[in-house]
């Protein structure tokens, strides 16, 4: 994950920083999410991932950058097994992240909420669990969700499931 930026509203775009990248290639990491804290502070949660063959092994992590996204911190793993994340700062200062956990069982939509800017958070909580069991071989497919606090407070995301009408 690379952060860039633009002064001209998009018609050019510029290297700013680097979030993150592996010196050793063995962590790939994705999805960057960052959120601007209200103490000035940066937050990007990553998805991450072994790269070796066959490797399905996936986390989420979040790094922090305390000058303006120029250095980032080393990213630090906050779950196991999660695909996608992505975070939401709430107006009362919570953070919710969502994450689509495609396997191993129980596979579904989770969240987790940080009330300390991200430096701990909550155990999972299954929002969504009605996919099929593909089994050792298989994958649920899902994830990929955006979300946004609604006027009055209720958390509206979109995602999207694998699903098998009877």
């Amino acid at each position: 994950p690379q952060l860039y930026v633009t002064e001209d509203q998009g018609a050019s775009w510029h290297f700013y920083g680097e979030i993150y990248s592996d010196p050793s290639h063995r962590i790939a990491a994705s999805y960057p999410q960052i959120l601007f804290l209200p103490d000035g502070r940066w937050l990007c949660v990553l998805g991450c991932w072994y790269q070796a063959a066959g490797a399905r092994l996936r986390w989420t992590a979040v790094t922090y950058s305390d000058d303006q996204g120029l250095t980032w911190s080393p990213p630090r793993k906050i779950h196991m097994w999660s695909v996608s994340p992505f975070p939401i700062l709430l107006r009362d200062g919570r953070i919710v992240l969502l994450y689509m956990r495609r396997g191993p069982d129980p596979t579904g939509l989770y969240a987790m909420i940080s009330e300390d800017h991200g430096t701990t958070w909550s155990k999972p909580v299954c929002l969504r669990d009605d996919t099929l069991s593909a089994g050792p071989q298989g994958s649920i497919d899902g994830g990929y969700p955006v979300a946004v606090q609604m006027a009055d407070n209720r958390i509206f995301a979109a995602y999207y499931w694998q699903h098998d009408d009877p």
